[in-house]
């Protein structure tokens, strides 16, 4: 009866208007106006949990979604529950469906769920049309570095007041804090980046590092990641000229250039000051010397000073308990002997921390013995205060570690994995699993943030206590260590103090780099870094021989912004006590040599091309830890098995790994890997 009705109604309609078919159907069709609406909305929904699904895989990239996208969803989203009423109403209004003829209530129901199927209609499919969807967040910036020890003294306030008045004042485009290392000058300017962000003084507030020997890449990237945008240029130059212009998008912007420690051209980096922006632009310098300020034509500076011995003491109680000394004046005296320097104040306090009253009595007449007997001038009391933290540290693999980070430049964030694959391969503890490995590091990185020596942010040292670990390490007799940051490799082998080192490092930026042979008995750690820029795309290192080194625990080579082809020498074979070897971004053909690498047990490969592994792999007895990311591996028809022949293997990384079937062959070798 109801399809004989609906097809009078169809024949109908050939003659009726459009709008009268319509309240037809809303009178004869309501069966099929109900199925509609419901496949509608579940169509509807599914899209809506499908753009959820993609909101919710951006915020884990940390990308902030686009408006449209949150209004397509807030709109669907009230759509959908209206439409949950009309469909619980058919459900539960019987009445209203029953019997063969129309009703008044009928009529208004089916003609609701009409205009919701059509609201629906107007949604469906449109959610893959919006673009852009979502785009990346911009950095946390000066608002992620702690400034928590940070405490408004008198010293500080005055500082703090100078610098703000200089803010504000459209006459003053470079602003100078000059004050001794370590009274705060870092602490200070972060303070007031903070506070100038959240009162919307400025359209971005930028702070960077520039150190005794300036990265300028490094540098200019950070900048960068403050600004979210990506450098393609290769040169300096370049990157300089594509900063400044995406600053000069921002009418107001304060960039701290924190650690200047000579003259140095802002220009080189990206900051130019001109006519246009020299009012609404604010350079904030940190240096040493009110020198430097004046050499960078600040046209305001301020002194830091050291706080008074009422404030040290202040500062002193903040990390330590004293209430249960008894000898009163004992925790005041070891304070005073700080000299005034809220960096030693900090450590000796943290170091003291939880210790009897028999420990602060001793560590009174250590500083007042090495005061004495000091010949260092004007860092001695800064460093004896820091020697006295160190000699505090119980384990001697934790004093090592320590040592160990001075390998790094100054400010460097050191990655911590990093840091514990150089410190497994100084440490023969074969009986010991990786992991258990792992707790004892993570105990050591703990009592060396806890005690002040390091700092958070992957790990990172104070260029103060930097110093002072390598003058600790070049006053022992076996740890000297030798950084080097400003010459070329070739003229620090020719150096004769290279022969009793224990470490190396090279860091030098400026050009392609020479190799040579490094006569070095007593070395064991050696880690070479080198930027790959220009033209140069590939390195002979067949001048650089380690017959000399053959004693060598870990080897280091890593080449930053891009991956460039590498010829290895036939002595890399010698290395039969190196534990930890890392090759990051280097192209090279055969891994002949890594058979003969008997003591290996950390093989970090980050970011190389080569051909497969070869299947001799499996004689490295002690392999605990293979790491394949973001490595392009030819291989040949069939995977030769070699991973499978590591049977102590703990550790293996493989992500962004390629080819993909190289990554599905191995995983089926993990299953017959016993401690994988």
């Amino acid at each position: 009866m109801a399809n004989i009705v609906v097809t009078i109604a169809s024949n109908v309609g050939k003659y009726l208007a459009g709008p009268a078919i319509r309240e037809l159907q809303y009178l004869l069709c309501v069966n099929n106006v109900i199925n509609l609406l419901e496949n509608e909305r579940e169509a509807l929904s599914a899209e809506r949990d499908n753009l959820q699904t993609r909101v919710a895989q951006a915020k884990e990239r940390t990308e902030v979604i686009e408006k449209p996208v949150e209004k397509w969803l807030n709109d669907v989203e009230n759509l959908l529950k209206e439409v949950e009423i009309l469909v619980q109403r058919t459900k539960t209004d019987l009445n209203c469906f029953q019997g063969w003829f129309p009703t008044c209530s009928r009529y208004l129901l089916c003609k609701e769920m009409v205009k919701k199927i059509e609201a629906m209609e107007k949604f469906k499919g449109k959610s893959n049309d919006i673009n852009p969807f979502s785009h990346l967040a911009p950095l946390p910036g000066i608002q992620y570095q702690s400034s928590k020890d940070f405490i408004y003294f008198e010293s500080t306030t005055m500082a703090y007041s100078q610098i703000w008045e200089a803010l504000e004042d459209d006459g003053v485009s470079i602003i100078g804090l000059h004050g001794e290392g370590g009274c705060g000058k870092t602490a200070l300017v972060t303070e007031v980046g903070k506070k100038a962000e959240e009162l919307d003084m400025f359209d971005k507030v930028i702070s960077i590092t520039v150190s005794r020997t300036p990265n300028i890449r490094s540098i200019q990237g950070r900048i960068a990641d403050m600004l979210n945008v990506r450098l393609g240029e290769e040169s300096e130059e370049g990157r300089a000229q594509r900063l400044w212009l995406c600053l000069q998008e921002k009418k107001r912007v304060l960039i701290i250039v924190d650690d200047i420690w000579r003259g140095f051209h802002l220009m080189d980096i990206g900051i130019l000051l001109d006519n246009v922006n020299k009012r609404t632009w604010k350079i904030l310098i940190t240096t040493h010397s009110e020198r430097i300020c004046t050499s960078m034509e600040c046209q305001k500076t301020t002194h830091l000073e050291l706080l008074s011995e009422d404030e040290s003491w202040t500062f002193f109680q903040k990390f330590v308990r004293v209430d249960n000394i008894h000898s009163k004046n004992l925790p005041r005296e070891i304070c005073n002997e700080c000299e005034r320097l809220p960096l030693t104040i900090k450590t000796v306090a943290l170091s003291l921390k939880g210790r009897d009253e028999s420990e602060w009595h001793r560590a009174l007449e250590k500083l007042r013995d090495s005061k004495e007997s000091n010949d260092e001038g004007g860092v001695a009391a800064t460093f004896n205060c820091l020697k006295l933290c160190f000699g505090y540290l119980l384990r001697p693999e934790t004093k090592q570690l320590f040592l160990m980070c001075s390998l790094f430049p100054e400010d460097y964030h050191i990655p911590i994995e990093d840091l514990l694959r150089y410190a497994v391969g100084l440490r023969a503890e074969e009986r010991l699993s990786l992991p258990s490995r792992r707790s004892l590091f993570e105990a050591d990185i703990s009592q060396l943030l806890d005690s002040g020596l390091l700092m958070r942010g992957s790990v990172k040292m104070h260029d103060v206590v930097r110093d002072a670990a390598l003058w600790f390490a070049n006053r022992s007799k076996n740890c000297k260590i030798m950084v080097n940051v400003d010459k070329p490799l070739s003229i620090v082998a020719g150096d004769n103090k290279i022969r009793d080192c224990f470490a190396v490092s090279s860091w030098w930026y400026n050009e392609s780099p020479s190799f040579c042979q490094l006569h070095a008995p007593n070395l064991k750690i050696l880690l070479l870094n080198i930027s790959s820029l220009g033209s140069f795309n590939s390195y002979v290192l067949l001048r650089l021989t380690f017959e000399g080194m053959q004693g060598l625990e870990v080897l280091s080579l890593t080449i930053n912004y891009k991956r460039v082809r590498l010829s290895l020498p036939p002595s890399i074979q010698l290395l039969r006590n190196v534990r930890t070897l890392r090759l990051n971004g280097l192209e090279f053909g055969d891994l002949f040599f890594i058979p003969s690498l008997i003591r290996l047990e950390i093989l970090d490969l980050r970011r190389c091309k080569f051909n497969e592994l070869p299947i001799e792999i499996g004689k490295l007895l002690s392999l605990r830890l293979l790491d394949l990311s973001e490595c392009h591996i030819f291989r040949s028809y069939y995977y030769n098995g070699a991973i499978g022949k590591c049977l102590q293997l703990e550790e293996l990384y493989a992500s962004a790994c390629y080819p993909e079937e190289y990554v599905s062959e191995i995983s089926m070798d993990i299953s017959i890997l016993p401690n994988l």
